[in-house]
């Protein structure tokens, strides 16, 4: 009987992380458009070297190339991410669709130390409670979880989320002027 609530126990906590890992997979955007594959007319087909820059005085800078996830907010309050198709004189083409430089009101760089310090936080603080309640569902100890390892791992998890919430900056057009350089 022990073995079988061991394995009950293991497929609910595995369960939900599978969900969430399908999940996360499942957002992923598409395969980049190329003008190749994006149905651009020959005249509009620019090469490589173009490089999208938002500027913020001499020397604080942004570059983006073809290829490139970028999350833009349009001035419609739209936002927008997928991959950079083409970058001309006056817009920039993301998942086929094309977005003028002048109706972008802001773009979003990723804070990644938050991205990585939220989650292993939430990794830390969800895997002391697993330990602690695989331990005591297997040495069949009444409460399963010690309320120490509760009171431990509950913090370290909130923790994270907080710290999650601030994973991406966001950097409006006024301050940040945009500039289609070549590389």
């Amino acid at each position: 009987m022990g073995k079988i609530k061991a394995f009950a126990l293991a497929v609910a906590l595995c369960l939900p992380l599978s969900l969430w890992a399908q999940k996360k997979a499942d957002k992923v955007p598409a395969k980049p458009l190329t003008a190749y594959n994006a149905g651009v007319p020959a005249d509009q087909v620019t090469g490589d070297d173009r490089v999208l820059a938002f500027v913020k005085g001499a020397s604080r800078r942004t570059l983006y190339k073809e290829g490139s996830v970028l999350k833009i907010k349009t001035t419609d309050r739209q936002k927008v991410q997928g991959y950079i198709n083409r970058i001309g004189d006056t817009a920039v083409m993301i998942n086929g669709i094309d977005y003028r430089y002048d109706r972008i009101a802001a773009y979003y760089v990723p804070f990644r130390i938050c991205t990585i310090m939220g989650s292993a936080l939430c990794i830390a603080g969800g895997g002391y409670m697993l330990l602690d309640g695989v331990n005591g569902a297997i040495n069949r100890k009444q409460p399963v979880f010690h309320t120490e390892a509760l009171a431990a791992g509950i913090p370290l998890m909130a923790a994270g989320g907080v710290v999650l919430a601030f994973k991406e900056v966001k950097r409006n057009t006024d301050k940040w002027r945009v500039k289609v350089m070549t590389w």
